[in-house]
């Protein structure tokens, strides 16, 4: 079984090669570029729309990662606020079995 490990490792591997198909560019960047015609080609244009995907794809890590912290954060407060409700319920005696 473990001879099959790294043949089906590569395989994978170049399944993911060859299944994918060819990308023209991003959003931001497909509408920056003009279909029309050359004399439509405004250089400006399309260097901001290269800057906002590269400040897209930078700020997304952080985002995901802000956001990920805000879910745990949220949970762990939950669960601390049922733990302390727990604790905080005493069970009521009754007159009878104090006596015993």
């Amino acid at each position: 079984m473990s001879r099959f490990i790294p043949a089906l490792a590569l395989s994978a591997f170049l399944a993911c090669f060859a299944l994918t198909r060819p990308v023209h560019a991003c959003p931001n960047c497909q509408e920056s570029i003009s279909a029309a015609n050359a004399d439509d080609d405004d250089p400006l244009r399309e260097s901001r729309a290269y800057n906002q995907s590269i400040y897209l794809m930078a700020f997304m890590p952080y985002a995901l990662l802000g956001g990920l912290t805000i879910v745990i954060y949220r949970g762990a407060k939950a669960a601390n606020r049922q733990a302390e409700l727990r604790l905080s319920a005493t069970p009521v005696s009754r007159p009878n079995e104090e006596a015993t």
